[in-house]
């Protein structure tokens, strides 16, 4: 005599297996761009230059627009460029590298805003690197 599903499930049950037609799929593993996406979200940034190089280096943003790969921008900085100086020149690349369609990028003194339109997604922004001596660099989200 066989022995019925249900009789086989019980016993599965009792002994801690999973029943075979039970097994859910394994969830897909995050991407390495989605386990390292920043938590802090906004729809408009600023970027804050604070005193003046001290060295030579290199300025590297990287924003994360939703549910896209990230975009990294990359400002040259040389020594004795300053706060208005940088936020120039951090206006023209970030004009350059994003999608005038989604952001507006603008600047005033020693900082520069980034938002994206209404409309649009929020999106993330993280300062990858600054291996300018000297040159301080704030991120702050300003927009909900």
């Amino acid at each position: 005599m066989q022995p019925s599903p249900w009789s086989c499930l019980c016993l599965a049950l009792l002994v801690g297996l999973p029943p075979a037609f039970a097994q859910d799929a394994a969830p897909a593993a995050p991407t390495a761009d989605e386990a390292r996406r920043p938590g802090d979200i906004g729809q408009r940034w600023r970027i804050e230059f604070e005193r003046s190089a001290d060295t030579d280096g290199a300025i590297v943003l990287r924003l994360w627009p939703h549910n896209q790969p990230p975009i990294e921008v990359t400002i040259p900085v040389q020594q004795g460029n300053t706060g208005n100086g940088l936020a120039r020149k951090t206006r023209d690349a970030l004009r350059d590298s994003l999608d005038k369609n989604k952001f507006a990028v603008e600047d005033a003194g020693h900082y520069v805003t980034i938002a994206a339109f209404n409309g649009e997604r929020r999106f993330a922004l993280e300062l990858a690197s600054n291996t300018a001596r000297g040159l301080g660099v704030e991120l702050d989200r300003t927009g909900r």
